[in-house]
């Protein structure tokens, strides 16, 4: 929990009996696109009025934030105008029952000041939330009808994050709030010399103890959520690549089965992101879609680098491989990570809760001159930092999916050029995404806010870094007698 935190009496109420309105999905290729408050009731029923809270969004810092830095941005909406404010304490609530808002220019709109938008009443309802949800939903998925490639829709939960906000936006400890007029909040935020951006962090937490809590949770009615004797589980060594031959930089992902030891390329895409944001609850969620492009293009564009990596890959312990002549200018390896994915199915066998174990190696590189070629060398390190803080090499991610919504997604991996498929997003409809998806989302969101409190969430682990060794030296020659 926070520091100084102070529960109310609307803390303790349920996450999916209120929520507030979006603007509509614009613009699918900007991933920070939006933000969907969730609100809490006052009370305990159903048919109670909810009060209308603020949206907070928690500053970034750099690297992992801070739990106990309490320093919030929020917006409040007044008739004829909206203000975007920031301080430190929790916000009070909006007690304005007439909000007139007026419609944005979102090809001028700055994508912090969407997320920072309140659209709070108090005649807001589940219902309400879900219909706007399905649509933005719907609307996104619409333009990756003709997407050619594997697309994979999953729920992650984090925290939203704004990070490159100058220090003079933020209300300090002495000054209970800071507030802009339009105008001027439109100014901080477009700001070139500011630069201020939104992103989302998936590490939920490094302890095995809550991933245990989330696996046993259970409804209202005492029943679990998810079935722990049908699972199913897998795990790969990633690599990923930077290839600098790319215009975009495009990653290149090199994932080696542990158990067949097949390597696949993947080139794995962010193409749409809704962001969830719980007004009262400790952590966000978004709902992303990934695309994964044809394997048989990116076989071909990079089968250098996998004929490289299968010639000289050695895992047991450690994961060793050599890269030779023009490919170590070529590629450069950025990250390696090792993925246990366990996949737990609900007692409908209609949601899937994925939790995935990651852990970062520590890399080193070498040149070898006698061969012209650079050597990674990937290993598990409790190395520490300078001011004796811990490398974060080992944290969880959570999220969750519809089984039947990725399988309805295939036609796309068989998708030709200029042809669409045949699903369209009023087809999707079928498939009570909100009852198997979004709402199981808002749920779990719910029973999260203990998750991290226990080791402040990893602030002071910081992630690995790649380093360079010198050459490799010639090995001594071994004399029998």
């Amino acid at each position: 929990m926070k520091k100084g935190y102070e529960p109310s009496t609307s803390d303790n109420t349920k996450i999916d009996d209120t929520a507030s309105r979006t603007p509509s999905l614009m613009n699918i290729s900007n991933v920070d696109l939006l933000a969907i408050e969730i609100c809490n009731l006052a009370g305990q029923n159903n048919d109670q009025t909810p009060k209308a809270s603020l949206p907070v969004i928690h500053e970034a810092t750099k690297g992992r934030p801070k739990i106990n830095d309490g320093k919030k941005i929020y917006a409040s909406t007044k008739k004829n105008s909206r203000t975007i404010s920031t301080q430190k304490d929790s916000p009070q609530q909006i007690k304005r029952s007439e909000i007139d808002l007026r419609p944005l220019n979102y090809s001028t709109t700055s994508h912090v000041e969407l997320l920072a938008r309140s659209f709070t009443t108090q005649s807001k309802i589940m219902d309400d939330f879900q219909e706007e949800l399905c649509s933005t939903f719907k609307s996104m998925m619409g333009r990756l009808r003709a997407y050619r490639g594997n697309l994979t829709v999953m729920i992650n939960f984090g925290r939203i994050m704004i990070s490159q906000l100058h220090d003079n936006f933020i209300a300090k400890r002495n000054i209970h709030e800071k507030t802009f007029q339009v105008d001027e909040a439109r100014k901080v935020l477009r700001d070139l010399e500011f630069n201020s951006n939104s992103r989302f962090t998936n590490i939920l937490t490094s302890s095995t103890s809550d991933i245990k809590n989330i696996i046993s949770m259970k409804h209202d009615d005492g029943q679990e959520y998810w079935d722990t004797k049908k699972i199913e589980s897998s795990l790969v060594y990633q690599l990923r690549f930077l290839d600098s031959s790319d215009s975009l930089n495009e990653n290149v992902f090199v994932e080696i089965d542990a158990e067949t030891f097949k390597i696949q390329v993947k080139s794995i895409s962010d193409l749409g992101t809704i962001y969830v944001h719980g007004i009262k609850r400790f952590w966000d969620f978004c709902i992303s879609v990934l695309g994964d492009e044809k394997k048989s293009s990116l076989e071909y564009l990079h089968r250098e680098l996998v004929e490289n990596i299968s010639d000289s890959l050695f895992i047991p312990p450690d994961i060793t491989c050599e890269i030779k002549g023009l490919l170590k200018f070529r590629y450069s390896l950025e990250e390696v990570n090792v993925r246990h994915v366990v996949r737990y199915p609900s007692k409908d066998n209609n949601s899937i809760l994925q939790i995935v174990e990651v852990r970062c190696l520590d890399v080193s590189i070498r040149d070898s001159p006698q061969t012209e070629s650079v050597i990674y060398h990937a290993v598990s390190s409790n190395t520490k930092l300078e001011n004796n803080d811990q490398r974060l090499g080992l944290w969880f991610e959570v999220s969750i999916g519809c089984r039947e919504l990725n399988d309805y997604l295939s036609q796309n991996q068989k998708l030709e050029l200029g042809d669409l498929v045949s699903w369209t997003p009023k087809s999707l409809d079928s498939l009570s995404l909100d009852q198997y998806m979004f709402i199981p989302a808002c749920k779990i969101l719910e029973k999260l806010d203990g998750v991290g409190s226990l080791n402040n969430n990893n602030y002071n682990n910081k992630r690995l870094n790649l380093t360079r060794q010198g050459n490799l030296p010639l090995a001594e020659p071994v004399s029998y007698w």
